[in-house]
């Protein structure tokens, strides 16, 4: 009878460890799934925010969001034919309105009283041309970009009106099939001009109906 006793309270013990070990596991992914909803509303209320704070630069500076249409002819891009007067005509508006980009920052340079920003559109593919902005930025905006150091994927939401565009005659291109540093032409843009108003949008996604023009 002990031994039937002792085979029945091994049972019970069992029972209870594999109740608790299950009871934890629910509790686990209920604890996980609810982390990670927590994780959306929070990356979704920034997304918000983010998309708030661009419309209103937008709309307080008439800026243009769809200058990119400018550098696509046919509905394709033409990545080996853009000339600088096409890059002119799609950055420097004529009713002198300014132009919405996303970009990183490479770089701040302080040139005698003025700070000079320069920005880059790495990994924007809706670009056909490798463009790359020098601002004249006033000491809040450089303030904030030290505030806001972003990675590699971050990025700034820039509205700016561009005074000139010029191309890099020649640039460095290493080719490891033949273990050279060659010059060769550059298919590199500049345009420089003023910043009017940034903000910090990290991986914030441009929405489509800014492509097409001003959102709602």
């Amino acid at each position: 009878m002990y031994r039937e006793m002792k085979k029945t309270i091994s049972r019970i013990a069992l029972g209870l460890v594999l109740l608790a070990m299950v009871y934890w596991l629910i509790s686990s992914s209920i604890s996980d799934r609810h982390s990670e909803a927590q994780k959306e509303k929070v990356e979704t209320e920034k997304h918000l925010q983010s998309e708030k704070s661009v419309a209103d630069m937008v709309a307080k500076h008439n800026a243009v969001t769809d200058w990119k249409q400018n550098l696509n002819k046919n509905g394709e891009f033409f990545w080996d034919s853009v000339y600088t007067i096409e890059i002119e005509e799609a950055l420097i508006r004529s009713d002198g309105q300014p132009i919405l980009f996303f970009c990183g920052v490479n770089d701040i340079v302080r040139k005698e009283d003025k700070y000079l920003v320069y920005f880059s559109n790495l990994f924007d593919f809706l670009i056909p041309a490798d463009i790359h902005f020098v601002l004249d930025c006033t000491p809040d905006q450089v303030k904030e970009i030290m505030l806001n150091r972003a990675d590699l994927f971050e990025k700034y939401a820039v509205i700016a009106r561009i005074s000139e565009v010029k191309k890099a005659t020649l640039k460095l291109a290493n080719y490891a099939e033949i273990d050279k540093v060659v010059l060769e032409p550059s298919n590199v843009f500049i345009a420089e001009g003023r910043c009017l108003e940034l903000r910090f949008v990290g991986n914030y996604e441009l929405p489509k109906d800014f492509l097409k023009g001003k959102p709602e």
